[in-house]
């Protein structure tokens, strides 16, 4: 996205301004904003920078690559063969580099294709990563692009020639003309693709994120597009200016005495104050800071976390190479390091070096939540950013043993504090229960010197449910806890069972209240029942040390009842018992009978009858069926059957038979089907005047008892039926005689059968 210029190629412009010769020669990647970190820290042979939206790209002396930063999309991962490099680019968050052979290397974030570089590109003399594409410019004049194209940012006007720089921005594309003039394409919400009128003499050019500028062959700059950060506000009077790098919200632009200068948003705008002898500049693509190759006084901390008591190893680099007797740098501990970080006061740099080490420690800590500090160096008026470190304190865990237990059981609890190593003096702790229905041993402990642990007795008592553990554990005059134990106490409930849910009159059982756990101390646990139908007693005793007691349960009376076991006056068990008279336990009928039969149903006791027998006295709700009145159960036995008969019905009736005993009653229901003609057949369908036959009608099931059918004839004055006819008992047919008069034409008379709304009939031709 951004470019610089390129001195192999813009040298003859710039040294016709003077300017090419001040462009020093420092190798040193130095952060605008934040600390350094190693990755930068060590990058000390850097000719040429770039840097995206969260990583940087350098190219080092001997045509080698390095990154650093933020790895999107593996933005920084550098492919291993990569050498004889000239020239890096780095996108928003992908990575271009051109070989001196003229081919282009691309990897990083790669979703809009912007890191494919086009198969068989060669004579590549720029190249340029946008934020979403890719240019290159070729040794004939022509530009290639890829990536994005959202914005038609990737389609390169086909009339331009002569091109020798490019430079990709957020949507828009810049071009560089041999003749010192500028192209644009792409997108131009802000007119970040309107080049000037008039615009010449231009010797680079650079594409933000949705703004462009141009530096000029008499060292100005010139900017347009989005200026809302004042990006494109070139500050008055810049002259001498040799490279510039446009970002997301801010442009930076190099000097020819080495002097970064920058403007845009007003936190990427300021550089080190002791940033000098710059040779290269590179504008964030983003809002984390510009960058530059030069010289400043810079610090460095590792690790990033200190663990107490444990030390660190410091960096210091004051830039240049300190004179004569040495450079004296003043440390500072800022914020919560100040009194608890050994930090030495000053660090002496040899007399020609530039660089020096120096070692800081920690103190013994128990502060639970550790603290974050920084350190500053001070140098010849100048300070540096400042090192952030977070120091940790000596680790200390607190758990129960077990984490959870039910509560005033026997079960043995232990709070266990223990320190991740010992140390070499003893360590006090105090405790404070914030919640949890349990109480300590002690509320003070010791963990010995050379030692890491020590434990502490919990009692424990019943609960009437569950109930969190939270015990904040304090180092011996701390305020804030070092640890926090947690656990839960658990309810011992009840569980409250008996061999079965249904019992007879007189019957005796045996229940059973059984808990979650053993007791630590006797305990009463209530009964109580909801009707008179069984009797228990109003409570039961489990023993210290076990964990289950049982009880006597007697059935009264017929009826249901639910008892219910109690603990700590809550209820935590129940069980259903349904109590039986000694009389019936069943009466069997069939579902559903056809009308006009007889059928049979069985009554059942729960016990065998006594002397005597017992008596069942039987009803039915519907005339449609008709039991015995009463029967016997014998003496010694548990059922009997009887007999019902089923009446004549004209459609399905239902009927619920009821069998009674003096302390029992029981309902069965049956269906009646009604009986209906099957069929009605002739022995004759022609026969002649005065003479008989037979007609034979079918029902559709056999009859228990005589059945009446309906018969009619369609002319009585010429055949004669009776009105009626019998199905007698147990068959399913009936033949009746039909007879016939003498007639003097011929006719064709209809005979029917009806029963139950049901019919038949057959046609009898009497001939004369």
């Amino acid at each position: 996205m951004t470019r610089r210029t390129h001195s192999r190629l813009l040298a003859p412009m710039l040294a016709v301004l003077g300017l090419f010769a001040s462009v020093a020669s420092a190798d040193n990647v130095v952060p605008w904003s934040g600390p350094q970190t190693r990755a930068t820290w060590n990058l000390t042979d850097a000719v040429k920078l770039d840097y995206g939206a969260a990583h940087g790209l350098v190219l080092n002396s001997v045509g080698t690559v390095s990154a650093f930063g933020t790895d999107t999309a593996g933005s920084t991962q550098v492919p291993d063969d990569l050498n004889a490099i000239v020239d890096v680019s780095a996108g928003e968050y992908h990575s271009l580099a051109l070989r001196a052979t003229g081919t282009v290397v691309g990897w990083g974030k790669n979703d809009q294709g912007q890191a494919s570089v086009p198969l068989g590109l060669s004579g590549v003399v720029d190249i340029s990563a946008g934020f979403g594409h890719s240019l290159a410019a070729k040794s004939d004049g022509t530009v290639v692009a890829w990536g994005r194209n959202d914005y038609g940012q990737r389609n390169v006007p086909g009339t331009l020639t002569g091109v020798i720089r490019v430079a990709g921005g957020g949507s828009h594309s810049l071009a560089l003309r041999s003749t010192g003039t500028v192209w644009a394409w792409g997108r131009n919400d802000f007119g970040q693709r309107t080049v000037p009128a008039g615009l010449k003499n231009v010797v680079a050019i650079s594409a933000g994120k949705d703004f462009s500028v141009a530096l000029k062959s008499d060292g100005t700059v010139v900017a347009w597009g989005n200026n809302s950060e004042g990006q494109c506000a070139v500050p008055a009077g810049l002259t001498g200016v040799v490279k510039i790098s446009a970002g997301a919200y801010s442009t930076v632009a190099l000097k020819a005495d080495g002097t970064p200068v920058a403007w845009g948003r007003t936190t990427l705008s300021t550089p080190p104050s002791s940033l000098h002898a710059v040779s290269d500049v590179a504008a964030s693509k983003s809002d984390r800071g510009n960058w530059s190759i030069g010289r400043a006084l810079g610090i460095l901390f590792e690790p990033l976390y200190v663990a107490a008591p444990d030390s660190g190893l410091g960096y210091i680099d004051i830039g240049d190479p300190a004179p004569a007797g040495g450079a004296t740098v003043t440390l500072t501990a800022l914020d919560y390091l100040q009194g608890a970080f050994e930090l030495p006061a000053t660090v002496t740099i040899p007399a020609g070096q530039s660089k020096a080490t120096f070692t800081a420690m920690t103190g013994y800590s128990l502060d639970g939540f550790g603290w974050w500090g920084e350190i500053q160096a001070s140098y010849a008026g100048h300070k540096t950013e400042t090192a952030q470190i977070r120091v940790d304190p000596i680790l200390v865990s607190s758990y129960l043993t077990p984490s959870g237990f039910t509560g005033g059981s026997t079960t043995d609890v232990k709070m266990t504090v223990e320190l991740a190593s010992p140390l070499a003096v003893s360590s006090n702790f105090e405790f404070y229960i914030w919640e949890g229905a349990i109480g300590l041993n002690s509320y003070t402990a010791t963990i010995p010197a050379g030692q890491t642990k020590v434990q502490v007795g919990v009692s424990h008592g019943p609960v009437s449910g569950t109930s969190p553990i939270w015990i904040e554990i304090y180092a011996e005059g701390d305020d804030f806890p070092v640890a926090i134990c947690e656990g839960s106490v658990y309810a011992n409930n009840t569980t409250l069972t008996a061999p079965s849910t249904e019992m007879m009159v007189g019957d005796t059982m045996t229940g059973k209240v059984s808990m979650n756990a053993n007791v630590r101390q006797a305990t009463a646990i209530s009964l109580k029942r909801d009707s008179y139908s069984v009797s228990m007693p109003s409570s039961v005793t489990v023993p210290a040390g076990a964990r289950e007691v049982t009880f006597a349960i007697q059935a009264l009376k017929p009826g249901a009842a639910i008892i219910t076991s109690k603990y700590l006056g809550y209820r935590t068990s129940s069980i259903p018992i349904n109590v039986y008279g000694a009389g019936l336990s069943a009466i069997e009928v069939p579902a559903s009978v056809f009308a006009q039969r007889y059928f049979n149903g069985v009554v059942r006791l729960y016990r065998p009858a006594p002397a005597g027998g017992v008596v069942v006295t039987l009803a039915s709700s519907n005339p449609a069926v008709r039991p015995a009145t009463s029967v016997t159960v014998p003496e010694g036995q548990t059922w009997t059957s009887f007999s019902s008969v089923a009446n004549d019905v004209a459609s399905l009736q239902t009927a619920t038979l009821t069998a009674s005993t003096p302390d029992s009653s029981l309902t069965a229901k049956v269906s009646v089907k009604p009986l209906t003609i099957q069929s009605l057949t002739l022995s004759a369908a022609t026969v002649k005047g005065g003479a008989s036959l037979d007609a034979t009608l079918t029902l559709n099931e056999t009859v228990g008892v005589n059945t009446l059918v309906t018969v009619e004839s369609g002319d009585p004055a010429v055949v004669i039926v009776p009105a009626s006819t019998t199905v007698v008992k147990n068959t399913i047919t009936r033949t009746f005689v039909v007879k016939t008069k003498s007639v003097t034409v011929s006719k064709n008379v209809r005979i029917t059968v009806t029963k139950n709304g049901t019919s038949a009939y057959r046609t009898l031709k009497v001939t004369p």
